[in-house]
């Protein structure tokens, strides 16, 4: 026997066990539900550009991908890999689920809401799945829908607090502003050191009238969050409707040193310094 013929058997067993440890460890790092973002993509990069690797990895790898791709805001990407990810397993929820938000997010409504609602058909029980249907549905005012997704996701975990906030906003779009207060304030029981539950229960109360009790949430929000350039611009709002100009004025000037592209508070601190009520 030739030393060739031997050598090539033991170089391609050396290769294929290398391969096999690469693609595991790549496993492991692309499926991961922590660590690095950079190093999750080159993980699964690699599943994907690796021939042999099985059509169930490699769409999951696909999927991760995209989640990476949509926390980096690049949601074209998102759409194309969760595309490539449907393709190779079709019954995969997530996938569907993800290219969802990303349609949600370039504003494509009717893509999203039609990739959130196969998403359900093929799991009926995914809570995710009907909250972020219910967010498509309120973007293109469709209340009355997008109550019933988020109250369906309710029935499936009554502790889910994005279900609970955006059906808040549903009854408050719908004028519903008692059932808009309990929801939010069950939020606030679930998340009370959360400034964006004081902050959206304001709203609901100061929408109501109640403009003293408003001023006591967005104080609340902003305690918790010194920081919130909308909560100022929302106390402005109310100082000004209680007729406290110069605390309305500087409310809306904090604002604006925050966040310079806030456009009411621009409009309404103009308004009050120029003297027009």
């Amino acid at each position: 026997m030739g030393l060739l013929s031997i050598l090539v058997p033991i170089a391609l067993l050396l290769f294929r066990t290398w391969n096999a440890e690469r693609t595991d460890q790549a496993k492991s790092l692309c499926f991961a539900d922590s660590g690095p973002d950079d190093q999750k993509l080159a993980a699964c990069n690699t599943l994907i550009s690796t021939p042999w690797v099985a059509p169930e990895y490699r769409s999951a790898a696909y999927r991760n991908r995209g989640i990476v791709d949509l926390k980096k805001g690049l949601d074209d990407q998102a759409i194309d890999d969760n595309t490539q990810a449907i393709s190779l397993n079709p019954q995969d929820d997530a996938a569907y689920n993800n290219r969802g938000l990303a349609n949600s997010r370039e504003g494509h409504f009717d893509h999203a809401i039609a990739d959130f609602s196969r998403a359900i058909v093929i799991d009926p029980d995914g809570i995710e799945a009907y909250v972020n249907r219910g967010d498509a549905l309120f973007k293109t005012a469709h209340y009355e829908s997008a109550i019933a997704d988020q109250t369906k996701a309710l029935s499936l975990n009554s502790l889910d607090e994005s279900a609970l906030v955006d059906r808040a906003g549903d009854y408050a779009a719908t004028g519903q502003f008692d059932r808009a207060f309990d929801d939010e304030s069950r939020a606030i029981g679930l998340s009370p050191d959360d400034a964006e539950a004081y902050y959206d229960r304001s709203i609901v109360r100061h929408l109501k009238g109640d403009d003293a009790l408003a001023l006591s949430d967005v104080n609340k929000a902003l305690d918790l969050d010194s920081g919130y350039s909308r909560a100022y611009e929302l106390r402005g709002e109310i100082l000004e409707k209680l007729g406290q100009r110069e605390n309305a004025i500087a409310d809306y000037r904090s604002a604006l040193h925050l966040n310079p592209n806030v456009p009411d508070a621009k409009e309404r601190l103009a308004r009050l310094e120029s003297g027009i009520r």
